[in-house]
């Protein structure tokens, strides 16, 4: 009976040393990512009107099989309070790329050259493009990827903002302030904001 119940033990303790390192095991497998990528995902250059800059991003296929890939170019603006972008056929006829095709091998990437050019009479300030990969795998659904380019003309840049609106309730219960404001760009260009503020009253 001692003999049974010392084999019994042996094989559960066994058992739970050889369960979690198995768990262990399968959770520590990477997955590996599939289909099109471009990077980096956004670029800021700065250009000269009546000047030609080059550029240059990459693209990738990390499926198993061979990949055609096709460029375009797009311009790009933001919808106001979701920032959603909004691409359409590109009014400056500025970017050019290197080529308008590329075979990828599987599991490869190849960087590949753009060209802004900037006519002498661009306005200074920011122009907004995005640079389009795309390609059709064999399921035939058109898979595509871009970065976006914030290509700003050397010149004079106004960098200004405004305060449309802002809602602050008259009494507050609580230790948080719910705020709202609308700021506009007012400027020629893009750039970041950060936004900050005090609080002075009869408890301050």
């Amino acid at each position: 009976m001692k003999y049974r119940l010392g084999l019994i033990y042996l094989t559960l303790a066994v058992f739970l040393v050889l369960i979690p390192g198995a768990a262990v095991s399968a959770e520590s497998r990477p997955i590996q990512p599939k289909g099109l990528f471009i990077t980096p995902p956004r670029q800021y250059i700065d250009v000269a009107a009546g000047s030609t800059t080059t550029g240059t991003f990459t693209v990738g296929n990390l499926n198993d099989s061979p990949m055609k890939v096709t460029f375009s170019v797009d311009q790009f603006s933001l919808a106001n309070y979701t920032y959603d972008y909004k691409f359409s056929a590109p009014k400056e006829d500025w970017v050019k790329i290197s080529q308008t095709q590329l075979d990828l091998p599987p599991k490869t990437s190849k960087k590949v050259t753009y060209s802004i050019l900037t006519p002498a009479n661009a306005s200074p300030g920011g122009h907004y493009f995005s640079i389009f990969a795309s390609t059709t795998p064999i399921e035939g659904k058109q898979v595509r990827t871009g970065l976006v380019l914030y290509a700003t003309v050397k010149g004079k840049l106004e960098k200004t903002s405004q305060i449309i609106s802002d809602k602050l309730p008259s009494i507050i219960f609580g230790q948080s302030i719910p705020l709202q404001m609308d700021i506009k760009n007012t400027g020629n260009s893009h750039f970041f904001i950060y936004a900050s503020g005090t609080l002075s009253g009869w408890f301050r």
